[in-house]
């Protein structure tokens, strides 16, 4: 009877990469609930372990051993001593299982060398003569380098399996070799050598107790952190588990960034199929949000901070209120942009202010707050706001509004010094952010042919080139743009959740803006688009295009013209604007985690008419 067993700590990572190697086993192994055993650590919340008894999953609560967090794996072992005829898979948290556990020869121990020589040989040397015992045979690590060379035996820990016969013997020994190594940790080069203690502990069990081993592809655990080639890698039989590390992008899919062979990256994108079809993850939310870092408070913050510290001082009864608008693209931001422009006057005697201190080519907006956060100039910051309270004098302005689609846009740019830049605006004002989000095909589409308009930049690699979707799609820059959850998240730790207010984009901004503002009697239904939407006819021409230098002002006169031939093109088109139906089920594999996410995990739906608070249960 085959087991399988992982240990999981209390880490939101860990959580996420549980449920995503018990779905794994579950969809792909077709390992029986009652085989998996789930061992955790007395650091694990309660919530998770009611998650696992909820699902039928067997656990065990552990209590962490020697460094409290590699060697915690020794202990598992111990679960199934005793237990007739039980062989055991010991796979790590961050494994991917894409077929059936089974090894070549199940009356072995079995597991892979390791991917690199960690420790380096000469530390192995070392540890084995102190251990008085014999230096194992000299192999190869399984990356392809010149002097990777190691002992047989050191195995990537990630995957072990330990046939019954060997469990009792096996346990004893590793968890004795473990406890040497810990108080002998001199033996290796640096701390950093030293979380490797499990891993050497086993290679000296194997060897002392002589226990038969048989050393299997990387195949049975493949690592995908690395563009290292992989010697053992055998491209005829099929990858069954991936050991993706960290490799985890903002979505919740595995990362390929560091992958360029075909077949290794048809494995991961079996896996992340597999992930986008199955769609509800529990603690993919609670992962993302551990990826939030605090802001960076400095000397520019509190320069910041010290600047502002009189816009509401004197005789002003309550704060005065920030509007941030901060996009999304292709939301139709600078139709909105407009509006506010050239209404000032209608809004001015409502009691907002739409500064008119703008910048950026083709709409009047705040451009420079993008300016500001991107260079991390908090002089340029109490420069603008100066002119705006210049704005202010004598009148009953009690809401500002400032608009840049740049702050989405550019928001994964933005170090954290720039982001506490934000922080310190929540603080002076009685801040309000707005986005609008918009549904993620459509999304993806749009934003592929704003960047194909767009010109290129040497620090943006997407913009102006001819790639076709799926190339645009594997651009990391692009791909972030997809996070609406993480930016939610981020914006939500600077501002407050009860300051985030979210829109679903349906067309007509203007007149949910003009609703939430309580501005009435403006025809807004008759308000021009101002950048319309282009076809895939359109897409084709600027990919075209985008293949030769053209400098800026060529380029802004070709787009002009390729406007000009989309409204003719229109006629003949059956849908001039849609998505590109070749790309759909790519852009959906992508985007499973963007507003659906939004809705999902947050528990509430996004509505077109009302802005909608984060605070639903």
């Amino acid at each position: 009877m085959d087991f399988v067993s992982f240990v999981v700590d209390g880490l939101a990572i860990h959580y996420y990469q549980a449920e995503l190697l018990l779905f794994s086993l579950s969809k792909f192994a077709k390992q029986p609930k009652e085989n998996v055993l789930v061992h955790c650590t007395t650091r694990v919340d309660t919530g998770f372990i009611g998650f696992l008894q909820a699902n039928g999953y067997p656990h065990k609560i552990i209590e962490p051993v020697l460094d409290g967090k590699y060697c915690n794996k020794i202990i598992q072992l111990d679960s199934f001593r005793g237990i007739a005829e039980a062989n055991v898979f010991l796979l790590d948290t961050d494994m991917f299982v894409l077929e059936p556990l089974a090894v070549p020869d199940p009356r072995c121990f079995s597991a892979k060398t390791v991917d690199a020589p960690n420790p380096p040989l000469a530390v192995l040397t070392r540890i084995f003569a102190q251990a008085g015992l014999d230096l194992p045979p000299i192999i190869h690590a399984d990356w392809q380098a010149n002097d990777a060379k190691t002992v047989s035996g050191n195995f990537n820990g990630g995957f072990y399996y330990i046939p019954n016969q060997a469990i009792d013997s096996v346990f004893a020994a590793w968890f004795k070799w473990a406890d040497w190594l810990y108080q002998r940790q001199s033996l290796f080069d640096s701390p950093q050598q030293a979380i490797h203690i499990d891993q050497v502990s086993m290679a000296l069990a194997i060897h002392e107790t002589k226990t038969p081993y048989r050393l299997v592809t990387a195949n049975y655990n493949c690592p995908i952190h690395s563009p290292s080639p992989l010697s053992s890698l055998d491209q005829q039989a099929p990858i069954r588990i991936l050991h993706y590390h960290r490799e985890i992008n903002g979505l919740g899919h595995l990362k390929a960034q560091h992958v360029d062979d075909p077949f290794l990256l048809s494995a991961i994108e079996k896996a992340n199929q597999a992930m986008q079809d199955q769609a509800r993850f529990e603690y993919y939310a609670p992962y993302r949000k551990s990826l939030v870092r605090p802001v960076e408070v400095t000397d520019t913050t509190a320069k910041l901070r010290a600047a502002l510290s009189a816009w509401n001082s004197g005789s002003q009864a309550k704060p005065l209120k920030l509007i941030l608008h901060a996009g999304t693209p292709k939301t139709a931001s600078t139709s909105l942009q407009f509006f506010l422009a050239e209404h000032r006057q209608v809004l001015r005697q409502h009691g907002y202010l739409y500064p008119n201190n703008v910048s950026g080519e083709g709409a009047p907006k705040h451009q420079w707050l993008v300016d500001a956060f991107m260079h991390n100039n908090a002089d340029l910051l109490i420069e603008k706001l100066a002119e705006i309270r210049s704005q202010l004098q004598g009148t009953d302005i009690h809401t500002l509004i400032l608009s840049t689609e740049g702050i989405y846009n550019h928001w994964f740019d933005y170090n954290q010094e720039a982001k506490s830049f934000l922080s310190v605006l929540a603080d002076q004002f009685a801040m309000e952010l707005w986005v609008w989000f918009r549904e993620p095909v459509a999304f993806v589409t749009s934003l592929y042919r704003q960047y194909l308009k767009n010109p290129k930049l040497p620090n943006v690699k997407c913009y102006g080139q001819d790639w076709s979707l799926s190339q645009m799609l594997s651009d990391e820059w692009f791909v972030k743009h997809l996070d609406y959850l993480g930016f939610v998240y981020e914006t939500e730790s600077l501002f407050g959740r009860q300051n985030i207010r979210l829109f679903e984009y349906k067309g007509n901004v203007v007149a949910q803006a003009c609703h939430q503002l309580g501005l009435t009697g403006i025809a807004v239904e008759t308000i021009p688009r101002r950048n319309p939407k282009l076809s895939a006819a359109a897409s084709d021409l600027l990919r075209v295009i985008n293949r030769y230098p053209i400098d800026l002002s060529d380029k802004k006169n070709l787009i002009e013209l390729i406007g000009e031939m989309d409204k003719i093109l229109g006629k003949y088109l059956l849908e001039a604007s849609g998505p590109i139906p070749a790309e759909e089920p790519l852009i959906k594999a992508w985007v499973a985690m963007g507003l659906w996410r939004l809705e999902v995990e947050f528990g509430f739906t996004l509505v077109s008419e009302q802005a909608v608070g984060l605070n639903k249960p």
